[in-house]
């Protein structure tokens, strides 16, 4: 297990934007962890499932708190929030959903 505490065996989903990023982490011996899907609708989606979930946050995770105070949803021309999060301080959400979405969402056939 490296000083991260993530042992190479480990399964994870890693942000698909950054394919050197993922391609340097697997070289480094963490084979399993994979580029997370991104579909269109994935960043919803993905908060809806999550929303499915009893989630336990720490007082030690002060990321996820910071980013749940200051979460935002954008909203349209009239100033009415839009089924849209808006794009901002939600990297750690962001690790928290990838994982839920890419690996245990499954899409109906009608979508």
């Amino acid at each position: 297990m490296g000083s991260s505490g993530i042992d190479k065996m480990d399964l994870g989903y890693l942000d698909s934007s950054e394919p050197g990023t993922i391609a340097t982490i697997q070289n480094a011996g963490f084979k399993r962890m994979k580029p997370a899907k991104k579909d269109k609708g994935s960043v919803v989606a993905g908060i809806k499932k999550i929303k499915g979930y009893n989630i336990h946050i720490t007082k030690r995770s002060k990321n996820i708190i910071d980013e749940i105070d200051t979460y935002e949803w954008a909203k349209d021309k009239y100033g009415e929030y839009i089924e849209k999060p808006q794009d901002g301080n939600d990297h750690a959400l962001d690790g928290m959903r990838y994982p839920i979405y890419t690996h245990f969402y499954k899409k109906s056939r009608n979508t």
